[in-house]
């Protein structure tokens, strides 16, 4: 994708076809988030994340098979590395 290379990510995330293609994995994904489920959990998906980094994959950007509806609190982990609100702090 044009915007991809250009390194105008925020244009290809609010454009009319990323928006398609996301609500599409959405929907085909049952609104679940695909992380919490393999742990047994139901949580509501509500962002498409892309399995593999989309600067470095854009060709992939908009391939079904590389998408996964997931859940905000996993999104988070997924690019901080550990759950939103951890404090790795010790107490004794």
């Amino acid at each position: 994708m044009q915007l991809i290379a250009d390194d105008n990510i925020h244009a290809f995330y609010v454009s009319p076809l990323w928006l398609k293609v996301s609500a599409e994995v959405l929907k085909e994904q049952h609104y679940e988030c695909q992380r919490c489920k393999k742990r047994g959990r139901y949580k509501r998906a509500n962002t498409v994340h892309h399995n593999k980094p989309v600067r470095q994959y854009p060709r992939l950007a908009l391939t079904k098979d590389h998408l996964e509806a997931i859940c905000k609190e996993c999104h988070y982990e997924e690019h901080h590395g550990q759950p939103k609100g951890f404090v790795n702090e010790e107490r004794w």
